[in-house]
């Protein structure tokens, strides 16, 4: 039976958890907490761990990493084939089956197919110990920069448009501002007067206007 991890003894040393070995037996597989709860799958103590990230430490590191390595897969869309044909481009027999079981927990993963997982996934190896309420929320967050990015760029887009639209305007405005036609005249000195009402500073203003009260009831 493999040795139990160095992390498992000291948590079961503080009193945390109940020291809980790997044993090389099939799914479903109990888990054990101080407190007496029981889970028979791993889908049920991820469950319970995004709730309650004290007791995830409780998880063999092998079945951790397959919990990472599936949700790392699954956020790049790829399905388990995929991830296989990929680590078969790499040199590692891998299979769908294989995939599987890395995921479950029930293969061991060497050093050099962690690593070539970890360049096809585009993370780090150390990402595939992390526990589940720590992943959560570092995805959560970078998540977060990258709507703000988002918006950032369409902003910058719209800001773009918005002046080339204003130059654009402005050189049609010129060109007839001296029109002999009377309602070209009057059209410009209409176009003039709204030309105001779009500027850049205005558009801000009412970004500003609409984020502080999202609801319109403002």
């Amino acid at each position: 039976m493999p040795a139990v991890p160095a992390f498992l003894h000291a948590a079961s040393e503080q009193g945390l958890v109940q020291a809980i070995p790997q044993p090389q037996i099939p799914q479903p597989r109990r888990h054990t907490f101080r407190d007496g709860m029981h889970l028979d799958s791993l889908s049920e103590f991820q469950i319970t761990a995004s709730r309650y990230p004290q007791l995830v430490y409780a998880l063999p590191v092998s079945e951790r990493f397959g919990h990472n390595l599936r949700t790392l897969r699954e956020q790049r869309d790829m399905q388990q084939s995929d991830l296989a044909g990929r680590m078969r481009d790499l040199g590692h027999s891998w299979h769908q089956s294989t995939v599987a079981k890395a995921e479950n927990g029930t293969r061991a993963v060497s050093y050099e197919e962690a690593a070539a997982l970890a360049e096809i996934l585009r993370t780090s190896l150390d990402r595939f110990r992390w526990h589940s309420a720590e992943a959560t929320g570092t995805e959560m967050v970078y998540a977060a920069g990258a709507r703000l990015r988002q918006r950032y760029e369409q902003v910058a887009e719209s800001v773009a448009a918005l002046l080339t639209g204003e130059r654009a305007a402005g050189r049609i405005l010129a060109e007839h501002d001296s029109s002999e036609w009377e309602r070209v005249r009057e059209a410009v000195e209409d176009v003039r007067h709204r030309l105001g009402e779009y500027r850049l500073e205005h558009a801000i203003a009412e970004g500003e206007r609409r984020a502080a009260d999202p609801d319109g009831a403002g």
